[in-house]
């Protein structure tokens, strides 16, 4: 007996037009695919209260923020064996040159389209699986359908745009692209993505695109153990390559992306693990236990997570190494950050842990930042209008100015831990050196400091010299309120300022 789907609205009503409801359009699913079980997870944001204690907020303080629910469901199950068609060619569609409908067609009909989505005899390419279940996803309102895939593509999944609402299922599909217009995941709409990757490895070329990425522009998604890997080698144009891209109203779970960036420019390029997963109206994004990881060989620009504004983020980390502009979190407004920690080493202009994220909230946040070679260094930049509980950062630097938390103006601290360290090596006659714990105009309850300013110079062939310290453990736009140290030396001695 051959399975059907009746295509209906949300309300129940059949789909079609008046006077054909005795003979209602039916979709026929294409083979017999068997009702498997499957898990998926579904995420619930709850609006979290001020402490009650002040006093005693539980280093576990927003476990609650996010429910991830774990569900059985049952969904119409294929089989997509990538390795069958792995190496199908499907550059026209990402070489930004016209191609003509008969380069096209010629394209698509090159793929292998053996095979009948069963276990036994599975589909050979995953484009040419899509396509034979986008009218069924795109029509029906109650049934799961899941994918399962094996083996390893090297072709990007573009065609055709599926807008099922949480209906579809893709799991274990593994993308390894290179060229240079890098895309694995794009333009699929409310999906799930089960134990999906994506590898990419561009070719150093100049992208038709300002925007290539792992998943891109995958808006609603829910994305569980997903991971992206990317190697990028641009060395000129405005460029941004991206693990997560332009996801929004998405849920990220157990998620990571890791980024190499070997360019020969600087600043025209920047890099970012999860970029532009904002919300909407509909949802807030969520980012549980998520991991961005990024290394530089050149002083290009790297966000770990940037402008996921209206957001949640509970044990999520960012980590950059080697020659960067680091910021682990930046652009995130009214967001709540929960247990998250940002670590960041740089030998370039400027590294920050969470940067201009405002009037949000933070609870027991980290940030670990590392300079060197003059470079600006805070653990906690802007962030203005904005809530700190139990937040900690330790801002080093062997050379360049430090800040544990920085222009976060109208906000409140409470219990919050600044560490700010600098020690300038000797490069000539003059030498200044800033440490500061807290710089903002803001109101601070049981908070700490620890501040460490020290300059060396080089008298130069006449003796002179001139060295200056200047430590503040908590200082507002004009004074410095508390943990003042500031001394200056010369060749005729040493007095305080």
């Amino acid at each position: 007996m051959e399975t059907a789907v009746i295509p209906m609205n949300e309300k129940g009503a059949i789909l079609g037009q008046p006077g054909q409801y005795r003979n209602p359009p039916f979709l026929m699913l294409p083979g017999n695919p068997p009702l498997e079980e499957v898990t998926l997870y579904d995420f619930k944001i709850n609006e979290i209260p001020e402490p009650e204690d002040i006093d005693n907020i539980p280093e576990d303080y927003g476990k609650e923020l996010v429910e991830v629910m774990e569900k059985k469901v049952m969904a119409y199950t294929y089989y997509c064996d990538l390795d069958a068609d792995a190496d199908w060619d499907d550059s026209i569609f990402w070489d930004g040159e016209n191609h003509t409908d008969e380069e096209i067609k010629a394209c698509l009909d090159a793929r292998n389209k053996g095979g009948d989505g069963s276990k036994e005899n599975p589909w050979k390419n995953l484009t040419w699986a899509l396509e034979q279940i986008a009218c069924v996803l795109n029509n029906q309102c109650c049934s799961y359908i899941r994918i399962l895939c094996s083996g390893t593509a090297h072709y990007s999944l573009r065609k055709p745009t599926i807008y099922a609402p949480k209906k579809f299922i893709l799991e274990g599909a593994d993308i390894d692209v290179s060229r240079t217009q890098c895309v694995g995941y794009y333009d699929l709409y409310q999906c799930y993505f089960n134990s999906c990757s994506v590898k990419l490895r561009d070719d150093g070329r100049t992208a038709n695109s300002r925007l290539t990425g792992g998943f891109l522009g995958c808006t609603g998604g829910v994305f569980y153990n997903c991971h992206v890997e990317f190697e990028t080698y641009y060395s000129h144009g405005d460029h941004c390559s991206a693990g997560f891209a332009n996801c929004s109203g998405s849920h990220f779970y157990k998620c990571n992306a890791e980024i190499a960036a070997y360019t020969g420019r600087k600043y025209e390029h920047f890099v970012s693990g999860f970029y532009q997963c904002t919300s909407n109206s509909r949802t807030t994004s969520c980012f549980v236990d998520c991991h961005s990881k990024i290394k530089c060989l050149y002083d290009v620009y790297a966000f770990g997570f940037y402008e996921c504004d209206s957001s949640c983020f509970y044990k999520c980390t960012s980590e950059m190494e080697e020659g960067i502009n680091g910021y682990g979190f930046a652009g995130c407004d009214h967001s709540n950050f929960y247990s998250c920690n940002s670590v960041i080493n740089s030998d370039a202009l400027y590294a920050n842990g969470f940067f201009d994220c405002e009037i949000s909230k933070f609870y027991h946040c980290n940030a670990r930042c590392t300079g060197k070679d003059n470079t600006d260094t805070r653990g906690f930049s802007g962030g203005k209008s904005s809530y700190f509980y139990n937040c900690k950062a330790l801002a080093n630097s062997t050379s360049g100015d430090v800040y544990g938390f920085y222009g976060a103006n109208g906000s409140v601290f409470y219990d919050c831990d600044a560490v700010a360290e600098t020690a300038k090596a000797p490069e000539d006659s003059s030498c200044s050196s800033y440490a500061y714990g807290f710089l903002n105009n803001a109101a601070y309850f049981r908070c700490t400091y620890s501040v460490s300013a020290s300059a060396s110079a080089i008298p130069d062939e006449n003796g002179e010299f001139h060295e200056y310290e200047y430590e503040c453990g908590i200082h507002d736009s004009h004074n410095c309120l508390a943990g003042y140290r500031c001394e200056k030396r010369t060749q005729e001695g040493t007095e305080s300022c």
